[in-house]
């Protein structure tokens, strides 16, 4: 007899149900009715009977067979749909290398592959178009079936020729009658189309600037070796104000030609409207897919992408997730941020996302940046991505002094302000010569710590192990961690002493302080506090750009990538923050956001000082920033890296078990430990150090206290089955919140 489930071919769907629970973190296999086997496709949403129970549930096809793995009776599959978040083979790839490499779950891959708004139905968007039924060559004999009063009728076919039109611009521009329209339609003599059409959101943004610029030597040079390599993995290393932007432009146009989709990629902080303006007067309008724009807007930049209307896609990282026809290239500008790399689960690398699309697809792409990863540049020179470099500004413009600040210094001369006098002075010359500054200390606040002089008690947040940070304009302690607020206190909770101090600085200090000593110049501030609504972030670099303030104070979000033409003078307030940071990674952190500071200087013109303030000004990474030495610091930082066995010359997992119970927390962590001790003891690897579990940096964040383990690998398959299959164990046995992170920041 034949088995019930070998029937015809793809009658076997393998559904992966969209439930986050462990137990539907598996293949399931149904069969299809032969009323829906025209309708399977990879990547469809399915509705299944599902349990016992038989529960109805949703799931994604993850592939179609002739045949099924098991013998016992299938389930039908009961609905399939067939527009409502549809994926691609490449995103269903893409979700399964996911799971593979960071350790989630199917549908938490899925996730990322079918955001929320994606699934709704949403309110669709059509576009009519007009054209004649027959050949234009009868339009004569269509005027003879009309009369020749219908005058409105005998104007429009005049007017149609062998082109179909746009229905709404047709009689808009020639003041058409519809009712006459729908007559003609009823004879048989034009036809009335509607397609699903959805119009990008910047489309009318700018206008499309016929003239494109002049390309100079050193990018005609760049361009010519990226299209003569056969390799489809590059690394293009810029200075900064090297015209590394034109290049990507180039790049995109060569793409959108060949009949293919490009997709532009930037730190979310850099999507500005300023950028958004550059790419469409350069290509007209595009998509633009960031976390600011409401889900309406969001949904219509999906479904243009998914249609293949958007030729150009401008965003974040989660763009790198939309179904694209047919993606050509994939640019990651700036790909030294922090921000590539997912901070929830799956927790993702961007670049890593990145390059598996690129080998899957065989499309090209390009990371960029003037400060690459030290992974990056690593890869480069070994040749797993072609190097292309721009090592000049354009115009061969001279690049800002960089003057080095002794701190230890200026406090033995009495100066105890946050400015030394170098630095205060020159921002009084700039304001004179109607110049602009950006300062630049990587903290927001007023005080970032405060304590009683009597005691010794400090004021820390409850749910946090963390100081709380003083706000000078809410007048409150705030927990940057959870969000957690509090009153300020005037006498000490601990010991009734009026002696409460606040040390420490942040955004709001520096603003102070420059307040006072420059009380005609016009101040505004970027950090989080500032930039929480919808278009306050734009609205500040539009203002910043008109020359309507003078000196821009903030975080690092003034050092992403902005063209301010008349900046001459750039602070960077304590360059020490970052470099003292506990992290494997913090002399990059901190060399990159320096350069990046000192990138923001001189654009237009040339010239002007970057002071770069420090109480180490012996620090190699201070040395090489001063000397615009990306090749040195990259060469002190790979030899530490290789002495330590850090990447690139192995990777770094960190498993993180998390409760409100500390002895919860830890019993987990400790128990995967063991667990995995066991798994190497019986199958040994090459490269193989699990640290002892410990409370990271931060150990108690928003009631919940976190222990971790760090395993170092050099990443064969057996270490990683043995890394999951255990930590998918221990997740399940020990009922905590846990989560994995590859090459995980704080360690």
């Amino acid at each position: 007899m034949k088995n019930s489930n070998q029937t015809t071919s793809h009658s076997i769907a393998q559904i992966v149900i969209n439930e986050r629970g462990k137990a539907f973190d598996r293949i399931f296999e149904y069969k299809v009715p032969e009323k829906l086997r025209a309708s399977a496709r990879i990547g469809r949403i399915a509705r299944v009977p599902f349990g016992k129970q038989n529960t109805k549930r949703e799931g994604f096809i993850f592939g179609l067979k002739e045949h099924a793995e098991t013998d016992r009776e299938l389930k039908n599959v009961l609905e399939i749909y067939e527009k409502a978040g549809d994926v691609t083979e490449m995103q269903v790839k893409i979700c399964e290398f996911m799971r593979e490499e960071y350790f989630c779950t199917y549908a938490e891959a899925f996730a990322c592959i079918v955001p929320k708004f994606a699934k709704k139905k949403g309110k669709e968007q059509y576009k009519k178009t007009l054209r004649l039924s027959g050949i234009y060559d009868e339009k004569e004999q269509y005027l003879q079936q009309i009369r020749k009063s219908a005058t409105a009728q005998r104007a429009i076919l005049e007017a149609l020729d062998e082109k179909t039109v746009d229905y709404d611009v047709f009689i808009k521009t020639g003041g058409f009658s519809p009712a006459a329209i729908k007559t003609l339609e009823a004879k048989g003599l034009v036809v009335v189309e509607k397609t699903e059409h959805y119009q990008a959101h910047y489309q009318d943004i700018a206008e499309r600037k016929k003239e494109k610029p002049q390309l100079l030597e050193q990018q005609k040079k760049v361009l010519d070796e990226y299209h003569r390599s056969k390799k489809n993995k590059f690394l293009l290393h810029g200075i900064t104000g090297s015209g590394k932007t034109e290049v990507y432009l180039n790049m995109i146009e060569s793409c959108i030609e060949s009949g293919k989709q490009a997709l532009y990629l930037l730190p979310e902080i850099a999507l500005t409207t300023q950028t958004v303006q550059r790419i469409t007067e350069r290509f007209g309008g595009c998509a633009v897919v960031h976390s600011r724009l409401a889900e309406g807007e969001r949904y219509y930049q999906y479904k243009q992408i998914a249609s293949g209307q958007a030729r150009v896609t401008l965003g974040a990282r989660s763009a790198l997730f939309y179904p694209y026809r047919d993606l050509g290239l994939i640019i990651l500008d700036e790909c030294h941020e922090e921000s590539y790399k997912s901070t929830s689960t799956p927790r993702y690398d961007s670049i890593e996302v990145a390059e598996f699309i690129a080998d899957q697809s065989c499309c090209k792409l390009v990371l960029g940046s003037a400060t690459p990863l030290v992974e990056s540049y690593y890869y480069a020179r070994k040749g797993r991505y072609e190097m292309l470099k721009m090592p000049n500004r354009i115009f061969d413009l001279a690049l800002p002094e960089i003057v080095v600040s002794d701190m230890r210094e200026e406090l033995k001369e009495g100066n105890r302000s946050m400015l030394s006098a170098e630095l205060e002075n020159s921002i009084r010359n700039a304001l004179e010569k109607k110049e602009q500054i950006i300062l630049f200390l990587n903290r927001r606040g007023m005080s970032t710590y405060v304590f009683c002089r009597n005691c010794g008690y400090s004021e820390r947040c409850v749910h946090c192990d963390v100081a709380l940070t003083f706000h000078f304009d809410t007048q409150k302690m705030m927990c940057h961690y959870c969000g957690y607020e509090k009153q300020v206190e005037v006498f000490c909770p601990a010991c009734g002493s009026d002696k409460i101090r606040h040390i420490g600085m942040g955004t709001q200090k520096i603003e102070a302080e420059i307040e006072q000593k420059f009380p005609y110049a016009k101040i505004i501030r970027m950090d989080r506090d500032t930039t929480s609504t919808k278009y306050a972030f734009d609205k500040i670099t539009y203002q910043f750009q008109r020359h309507e303030a003078d000196i821009l104070i903030g975080t690092q979000m003034v050092v992403k990538g902005f063209d301010f033409p008349l900046v001459s003078v750039v602070g960077v307030v304590l360059a020490d923050m970052a470099l003292n940071m506990p992290d494997i990674y913090s002399s990059f952190r901190a060399f990159c956001l320096a350069y990046q500071a000192a990138g923001r200087c001189g654009r237009k013109s040339g010239g002007g000082k970057v002071f770069v303030q420090t109480y180490t000004p012996e620090h190699y990474v201070i040395n090489r920033v001063q000397e615009y030495d990306y090749e040195g610091f990259y060469q002190e930082e790979i030899r530490y890296r290789k002495k330590m066995s850090y990447p690139p010359y192995c990777a770094l997992y960190g498993f993180y078990f998390l409760d409100e119970s500390e002895e919860k927390a830890e019993s987990g962590a400790y128990a995967f430990a063991e667990k995995m001790i066991e798994h190497i003891q019986e199958e040994p690897c090459r490269v193989f150090k699990l640290y002892h579990p410990s409370k990271p940096v931060l150990g108690y964040i928003n009631k919940k206290h976190i222990y971790h383990v760090i395993i170092k690998t050099s990443g064969e398959k057996n270490v990683k089955k043995a890394m999951k299959t255990v930590y998918n164990t221990i997740a399940h046995e020990k009922n905590i919140l846990t989560y994995m992170q590859k090459n995980p920041s704080g360690v």
